[in-house]
């Protein structure tokens, strides 16, 4: 018995079954989440930007066409009268997919009752990349043998040679020198660039301040714990206004009450952060309200609105009566 033989390393049957390309979809999808949480170095910089390429304008759209597409291409017709995409072309209607399902992710994640923050927005374009990425597995796996998309060879076996045609080589130049900018433009300091940060933050269960955990849940007359910060990247001092707003919205947006919850001012020097916890107090009772801090640089108009403010950042909550003590 050949000794090198039983010393070969075999995965399990069901990760030789499960495609190559939908693989690396799950590993990227985990890869940017670890790189998340580390620390704002140089180098780690550099590598979310790479791994934010991969996620964000690949990872989600690859693995819908792949969904909608589990059936090998068809190599005996012509290419313009396939109905299945070939490599190249699922690359390309991966990166326009995705293009168009990030930002209208974004959009629903705003209309949800969660905030609108890093980490929803990922957690929702890792819900649809790995959604998508079991139908399409899935639907491969239904398919007879000779009729199933099966991973390029250069995933499967990338040490064997093989013909690389031209426009694969294009591709893939397009492909990482994108990855390559978005890492630079990450990672290098933005000269010349002024602008203020504006956020909300609330205690996590470690007692950690971060973007998400917010309140929700009111009774009438009940306070909360908020905390805004702001950060000054003008360049110069610069003076600031914060109006919080509890707002009743309706179902075409439009504001049909408000009320004026509370007023801050900060005067800040160039790079100098400001954060301030305080307590947040409903004025009025229902259901989704908005409740809406407004940022301006020096003083508010008389009539502080969405449309006239410098930022502004929200959260939605719910306000109800006070439960009565028997």
């Amino acid at each position: 018995m050949s000794t090198d033989a039983s010393l070969q390393f075999r995965p399990p049957a069901f990760l030789r079954e499960f495609p190559a390309d939908l693989t690396i979809l799950v590993v990227v999808v985990v890869a940017t989440w670890v790189a998340m949480v580390l620390p704002d170095e140089p180098v780690a910089v550099a590598i979310r930007g790479l791994l934010a390429v991969a996620f964000v304008l690949l990872a989600p759209g690859y693995a819908l066409v792949s969904a909608l597409y589990p059936e090998a291409p068809d190599t005996a017709q012509p290419a313009d009268s396939r109905e299945t995409p070939d490599d190249v072309e699922r690359l390309t209607f991966a990166i326009g997919t995705s293009i168009v399902v990030a930002p209208l992710v974004a959009l629903g994640v705003h209309f949800s009752p969660f905030s609108l923050t890093l980490g929803s927005v990922l957690v929702s374009l890792s819900v649809v990349t790995l959604s998508a990425t079991v139908v399409a597995a899935a639907r491969r796996a239904s398919l007879p043998g000779d009729e199933r998309y099966e991973s390029p060879e250069i995933l499967t076996n990338p040490f064997q040679s093989r013909a690389i045609r031209p426009v694969d080589v294009i591709v893939a130049v397009a492909v990482v020198g994108a990855g390559a900018s978005l890492a630079y433009a990450a990672a290098e300091p933005r000269v010349g660039e002024s602008f203020s940060e504006f956020y909300l933050l609330a205690e996590a269960e470690d007692g950690t301040l971060i973007a998400d955990n917010y309140p929700s849940q009111f009774e009438l007359g009940e306070s909360k714990p908020m905390v805004v910060g702001i950060e000054n990247r003008e360049g110069s001092q610069q003076a600031y206004t914060v109006v919080v707003l509890l707002q009743d919205v309706d179902d075409e947006g439009v504001v049909t009450e408000q009320r004026e919850l509370d007023r801050f001012r900060a005067n800040l020097e160039d790079d100098e952060t400001w954060r301030l916890e305080h307590d947040v107090t409903p004025s009025f009772t229902g259901r989704d309200l908005r409740l809406t801090y407004l940022l301006y640089y020096n003083e508010p108009p008389a009539d502080p609105t969405f449309g006239n403010a410098d930022d502004h950042v929200h959260v939605w909550v719910t306000v109800s009566e006070p439960t009565m003590e028997a």
